[in-house]
């Protein structure tokens, strides 16, 4: 016998009680993380002031005219199953909004801790990208790595410091991000 899966809507997902930890949708499936620990936090802040520092100085040279703001635990309605709250994200500029951004950030950051699996992982790149991101990077702490996802490319994988086309001329330090 296989697993069975109870499915929400996102008005049922919407009525969840609001506990501690991470809740996500991802195709109907509720999607439930502990509480995320101190150096996930850490390092989720650190990429998220660098970016918050970043963005001003790209749009005054004009150049992330497509990028809107940078956000940390920002909630992503990418359709009718699925709501997705990647660690750190930027969205698109001029990006439909209401309670919730509508389709899926220019960007999305995702900071691998123990609870995430692999296949969890895999589903939330496909579904950022197929609903509108434009690059997805997941950070393994644990290796050191960053993996930098297109739609349509393949996969890169980074280490110390590392460069996107996203951000022109913005250099990225994974180890002063990372930490200890």
């Amino acid at each position: 016998m296989g697993d069975v899966r109870t499915l929400l809507t996102f008005e049922q997902f919407e009525q969840l009680p609001d506990d501690p930890g991470k809740c996500e949708l991802l195709e109907g499936e509720l999607i439930e993380l502990p509480p995320a620990k101190r150096k996930h936090n850490l390092r989720s802040e650190r990429l998220f002031v660098l970016l918050l520092a970043t963005m001003p100085e790209l749009h005054r040279r004009g150049e992330a005219p497509n990028l809107g703001a940078p956000h940390i635990e920002m909630g992503y309605r990418l359709g009718p199953l699925t709501w997705l709250k990647p660690d750190v994200s930027i969205t698109h500029a001029g990006q439909p909004e209401g309670d919730y951004y509508e389709g899926a950030p220019a960007l999305a950051v995702e900071i691998v801790s123990e609870s995430n699996t692999p296949r969890k992982i895999a589903r939330k790149v496909e579904a950022f990208l197929a609903h509108g991101s434009l690059e997805v990077w997941v950070i393994y702490p644990d290796r050191r790595q960053l993996l930098l996802y297109r739609k349509g490319a393949a996969v890169t994988t980074h280490s110390g410091r590392f460069t996107s086309d996203l951000l022109p001329g913005v250099e990225i330090d994974l180890d002063a991000l990372l930490g200890e």
